[in-house]
């Protein structure tokens, strides 16, 4: 009888040892961090594009959050099925090694070689408020928008933007095919006509405006839609018969997405007013590509796109594009 009972406690002994091995366990920050004193931080967002940059004592604080972060190791949930801000956190060390954090949707933590990580959000979302404490000190405020637009795109051109911003208080944008007059007018700071010269120069019919640095609109014949492909950097625009109905139509090459960013080729088809995702690619994972449009042709990865029997092709992917 001894002998059994002794078994059994072995048993629930081991049990308990493996219950607890499958717990989640607590890490602490500076487990993210390189040996070595910070000397610089700068930290963007995706897709939104604020950029921020800190030295000497601002970096320190920036330093200390992290490493006081209680985060878990152990946890259920997919990062990749979650959607939220990323802060792209890049450290310069006084040995001038790099170390790049990625902080996302006040949820994730990981460096850009290791796994992710868990915050609690009180912990996550502690980090906004002090990058406005710290901004906010600084003599001259580096917050900026990042340039969103190529330099071949005039930023500063301001055609049709007053006409533009009357047509979308009167009459409304086109949305899924649905008419929407939602869209806040009184909000609005600043508008920006950012067709590129190489599509105003062939026609007068298609123009693309970009609102408070953030939303973006095309303009068809004088209707709005509302053009949310078009929403990151590293854009290109420009037109292409992709089906060969002998009518052009928009293609867009821009990063997207909120938290985890994707880079995408889109087409705005200017016949049926339909939005097409030729291919996307999420970039943290996965290798950007290149894209190029010459002599009425598309490029990606310096292999032509083609377009039959209602599909994408490109042998640069080795299959069809979706």
């Amino acid at each position: 009888m001894r002998k059994l009972f002794a078994i059994v406690l072995a048993i629930f002994c081991i049990l308990g040892i493996v219950g607890c091995s499958q717990q989640s366990q607590q890490v602490q920050g500076n487990q993210l961090l390189a040996e070595g004193n910070v000397i610089k931080i700068n930290i963007s967002s995706l897709p939104e594009g604020y950029n921020y940059s800190f030295e000497g004592e601002d970096a320190n604080e920036i330093v200390g959050y992290l490493s006081n972060l209680n985060l878990q190791s152990n946890f259920d949930e997919n990062p990749n099925t979650y959607t939220g801000m990323t802060w792209v956190i890049s450290l310069e060390y006084e040995n001038s090694d790099g170390l790049t954090i990625y902080h996302f949707g006040n949820k994730f933590i990981r460096s850009e070689k290791g796994s992710w990580y868990k915050m609690t959000y009180e912990e996550a979302s502690r980090l906004g408020s002090l990058l406005d404490e710290l901004n906010a000190t600084k003599s001259q405020n580096t917050q900026s928008k990042t340039d969103y637009f190529i330099p071949n795109y005039n930023t500063t051109n301001n055609l049709h933007c007053d006409d533009f911003l009357k047509k979308l208080k009167s009459d409304g944008y086109i949305r899924d095919g649905e008419k929407d007059y939602n869209y806040n007018t009184d909000n609005i700071t600043r508008i920006v006509n950012i067709t590129p010269k190489s599509i105003s120069d062939e026609t007068s019919d298609v123009e693309v405006f970009c609102v408070n640095d953030v939303h973006c609109f095309l303009v068809v014949n004088h209707t709005i839609y509302r053009y949310d492909t078009f929403g990151g950097y590293h854009h290109q625009l420009c037109l292409w018969d992709y089906d060969g109905n002998s009518m052009k139509d928009l293609v867009s090459y821009n990063t997207s997405g909120s938290g985890l960013s994707y880079m995408s080729v889109d087409i705005f088809d200017l016949t049926s007013f339909e939005g097409i995702q030729v291919i996307t690619r999420m970039t943290l994972d996965e290798p950007e590509f290149s894209f190029e449009c010459k002599n009425g042709m598309i490029y990606i990865d310096g292999e032509e796109l083609t377009y039959s029997d209602g599909n994408f092709h490109c042998n640069s992917f080795n299959k069809d594009a979706q």
